[in-house]
């Protein structure tokens, strides 16, 4: 009897240790299905990162770099002068959404860098209907979504959230941020929300089908640097799921990198979603 009640024992144990494998361990649990695409930079070369969800949404890489140097891994390196990576579709949902990226400011002393865009092609100064993350020359990390078909203000914020950390030198510092129309947006520097503001109704939706990283739609205000682990949903996340994703990277908060290694991610995708 004894002897049953001890494989039993050890029948149950082994159990939950496959369930924990099974959902990424004891970290909060991320919905994958809200997925639009994430990017982990991991690839040995090429001016194509590929999205590493199943949606196929890749990023073409202008004239930036990968670095080894990466908080996980290989990272996006980008020179601050005239470095930039896209994608060709539109990937923000403007009424709800997530971002979450790591980023290493080599000169935050340096004014306007913009670290994600999208819009009607603008310079990142709120005169055209634009979305971007950015942090102005020595200040702190800001989350703006513009209008400029709103009346009687100039320039027109639709929300303008700013965080209270400023990126150090040469530190990687984890940033995610959250937003839903006609209720709130919020700035998460390092796994704390910093900041937050009401949101009323977005009065344009025509954002350019282009996603930039490292700067706005015109060729200025670039961001020097690494970028890395970058994430889009179209939900909001939950303050445990960004907090996941901070401390253990994108593929163990998404349930993939305790049963598979990188680079296989694709091929798995599906089975992992119907989960």
């Amino acid at each position: 009897m004894k002897c049953i009640f001890v494989r039993l024992a050890l029948v149950c144990v082994s159990i939950i240790a496959i369930s924990l494998i099974l959902t990424g361990g004891v970290s909060a649990r991320v919905d994958t299905k809200a997925l639009v695409g994430f990017w982990l930079f991991d690839q040995e070369s090429g001016d194509t990162v590929k999205d590493n969800s199943e949606n196929g949404n890749d990023v073409t890489i202008d004239s930036g770099k990968l670095t080894d140097d990466g908080k996980f891994g290989k990272a996006l390196l980008l020179n601050g002068a005239s470095d930039f990576a896209k994608t060709d579709t539109q990937l923000i949902n403007p009424e709800e959404g997530t971002i979450t990226l790591y980023l290493r400011a080599d000169n935050p002393s340096k004014s306007d860098q913009h670290l994600i865009y999208t819009g009607a092609g603008g310079d990142g100064w709120c005169d055209q209907n634009e979305f971007h993350l950015a942090f102005r020359g020595g200040s702190p990390l800001n989350f703006t979504n513009c209008s400029n078909k709103l009346v009687g203000c100039d320039p027109c914020r639709v929300w303008d959230v700013v965080s209270s950390v400023t990126p150090a030198k040469g530190q990687w510092h984890h940033l995610a941020v959250t937003w839903k129309v006609k209720e709130f947006a919020r700035i998460y520097a390092d796994g704390t929300v910093t900041e937050k503001a009401p949101v009323g109704e977005i009065n344009s939706k025509d954002w350019e089908q282009t996603v930039f990283i490292g700067r706005p739609g015109s060729n200025s205000r670039f961001f020097e640097g690494a970028i890395d682990e970058v994430a889009i949903f179209d939900t909001v996340l939950t303050d445990d799921n960004i907090k996941s994703i901070m401390g253990d990277g994108l593929e163990k908060a998404l349930g993939i990198s305790a049963i598979f290694p990188s680079g296989k991610i694709a091929t798995i995708w599906a089975s992992i979603k119907s989960r």
